[in-house]
């Protein structure tokens, strides 16, 4: 049976870098399904929520999501998924073979990433910071909810690989 990882935490909690990097520690495939999305409609989301919205992002972050369940069912994989991917019932039904890691990143860091991507995140293009730290308060306690495994990203991400060599052993 093969192992679904999926890395799930606010924006800039560094999902996409934990995907790659565990990718390369354990040689399985990563996808970020941000860089998904944006191939599949080949634009940039923030251009996505500029004419299209956020409805349409988040149908086609849907699709994209499931796709890479379903297409790659044989293999184990690493997913880095979208802040507000699993703030969406439909996302979290599918979930049933997967391993829902939350990296728990300070929101100071969060801030200190955010400040010169906020053209970039639409979600935030005009919050303040008391705004941006409501947002981030509010999704933290859901991805707690949803998470099989929390992993404070101040420490070191070998954490990720203990929980993924604890999941190959309790294969066996």
């Amino acid at each position: 049976m093969s192992i679904k990882i999926v890395l799930t935490g606010f924006m800039a909690a560094g999902k996409s870098f934990a995907a790659v990097w565990l990718s390369q520690k354990t040689g399985w495939r990563s996808f970020d399904t941000d860089d998904q999305v944006e191939k599949r409609v080949c634009t940039a989301i923030s251009d996505i929520f500029t004419h299209s919205g956020e409805q349409f992002f988040r149908k086609i972050e849907h699709e994209v999501f499931k796709d890479l369940l379903e297409n790659n069912r044989d293999e184990n994989l690493i997913i880095a998924a979208g802040g507000g991917l699993m703030l969406q019932e439909q996302n979290r039904l599918i979930l049933k073979d997967s391993l829902v890691v939350f990296l728990d990143t300070d929101f100071k860091v969060i801030l200190r990433r955010l400040k010169h991507e906020k053209k970039k995140r639409p979600l935030i293009a005009s919050l303040d910071e008391m705004g941006i730290e409501t947002m981030f308060w509010q999704r933290r306690q859901k991805y707690l909810d949803y998470a099989d495994h929390v992993v404070e990203n101040t420490e070191s991400l070998y954490e990720l690989v203990k929980i993924l060599v604890a999941g190959k052993k309790n294969e066996s």
